[in-house]
């Protein structure tokens, strides 16, 4: 994918983030107009996919049922975002103590090229015990990439190579045990914001 592409998708993306997001502020909304605007987000994040986790076990949305979940997406090879990420999730679910048990993060690579099973039972390990740690194939990746509304796309590189980076969305979707939306954090969201909203949601 060349970078006049990338960019192209890129501000596309943004334009959708803005008109989903706006208004915004903490994940909450103030406003009677802006509930509605929640209302109608929920339906848009979310929905049909089919996985497999690190034991090779098939995955699909039903999983997200029952409780609430932090749904990701990144790869193992990502150099920085990706496990800061990881650290920030785990660090704040062992900040919620107890209320943490309700909680299971997923992990969706976005590179299922090099995230095998294997690779991702081993990067799982890394981080909270509970991790999800999910890939696929490219089809089975781009569809759940679909229903979170998240970017991917690798960097211009020569295509032999297997040392390459990709370009993604960073959000953190809070879902609940309906499997709906109803919150979402950022790579940059502090540790100690993350488990304050958290608890006001759990």
């Amino acid at each position: 994918m060349n970078r006049t592409v990338v960019i192209s998708l890129l501000a596309l993306v943004l334009v959708f983030a803005a008109a989903i997001y706006g208004g915004i502020v903490t994940g909450q909304f103030g406003s009677e107009k802006a509930q509605i605007a929640v209302g109608n987000t929920t339906t848009l994040i979310g929905g049909d996919f089919m996985l497999v986790d690190q034991s090779n076990a098939s995955v699909t949305q039903d999983a997200l049922l029952g409780h609430y979940s932090l749904v990701t997406f990144g790869y193992t090879f990502c150099p920085d975002i990706c496990p800061v990420v990881q650290q920030t999730i785990a660090a704040a679910l062992d900040n919620l103590g107890r209320q943490a048990d309700d909680v299971v993060p997923y992990l969706i690579t976005i590179d299922p090229a090099r995230d095998t099973v294997e690779v991702m039972a081993e990067y799982s390990k890394n981080f909270h015990p509970r991790l999800v740690a999910l890939t696929g194939t490219p089809e089975q990746i781009a569809q759940a990439a679909s229903v979170f509304r998240i970017f991917y796309g690798r960097v211009s590189e020569p295509e032999e190579t297997d040392y390459y980076l990709m370009e993604h969305s960073s959000v953190i979707y809070v879902m609940d045990p309906d499997g709906k939306y109803i919150a979402h954090f950022t790579h940059a969201t502090p540790m100690e914001e993350m488990v304050r909203r958290l608890r006001d949601i759990l």
